[in-house]
Order: structure tokens, then C-alpha cells, then sequence
């Protein structure tokens, strides 16, 4: 199992606001110094967030390129589409066939969960 290191520092970090389109799913966060900070699921199949009340900070965030969620997500994706592997998408991203998990872990204990091709961290203001 392997682990992407993101520049990101995610303890205190607040999400500002979460765009999901066809290929990405985009999650954007000001770290605790003020610092902007855009985390990109690319080529994402699945995004899950539990019930929310109040303040979203993170406490935390992993990934892994082995996880029973990165499992399930495919397997309903292929009941879907098509078998296993499903038929080509739109997305060049899903068509690569490999995937990351991305868990945002919030400090009442809510986590997020994104399987995706990809995971990018850019900062705008850097």
C-alpha cells in the first residue's frame, strides 16, 4: 500500500468551499497561517460526505492507493457501467484505471472520503 505526501497542512486547515464537476472533484481550504491552498481529486468516482453540522476543520487527511472504499466505488461503478473494468469514459483521467483514496478527517469526527485518479495540491497565492 502506498501513500502520496501532499503539501498540505491540514490540522486546522478550514474548507472554504467544494466544487464537484465531471472529471474533478475540487476542495478548497485556508491552512491555520492564512495560506489558500486547492486540493484536486482528479479523473474522481466517488464522493462521500456524511452528515455535517457546524464548522468544517480538518484534523487531519490521508491517502492510500489500497483501501475497501477505493474496492467498493469500482465494483458499483462496474454493476453500472459495464463490467470490470467498465467501458471507456469521457474522463482521459478515469480511463488510466489507477486510483488514490483521499480521507479529510474533521475534527468532530466526520471524514470525507474521494476516490479519484489523481490527488493535486496547488497554492494560488504561491
Amino acid at each position: 500500500m502506498a501513500h502520496k505526501t501532499l503539501d498540505v497542512s491540514w490540522s486546522d486547515a478550514t474548507v472554504q468551499r467544494v466544487e464537484l464537476d465531471y472529471d474533478d472533484a475540487t476542495i478548497h481550504l485556508v491552512e491555520s497561517s492564512g495560506s489558500s491552498v486547492v486540493v484536486r481529486c482528479v479523473g474522481f468516482v466517488s464522493f462521500e460526505v456524511p452528515a455535517l453540522w457546524d464548522e468544517m476543520i480538518l484534523a487531519s487527511a490521508a491517502t492510500s492507493d489500497s483501501s475497501p472504499r477505493i474496492d467498493k466505488a469500482l465494483a458499483e461503478v462496474a454493476e453500472r457501467n459495464g463490467g470490470s473494468p467498465p467501458r471507456p469514459s469521457g474522463s482521459p483521467a478515469r480511463n488510466q484505471l489507477t486510483w488514490w483514496l483521499l480521507d479529510l478527517n474533521f475534527i468532530d469526527g466526520t471524514t470525507w472520503h474521494c476516490v479519484a485518479h489523481d490527488v493535486e495540491v496547488r497554492r494560488p497565492n504561491g
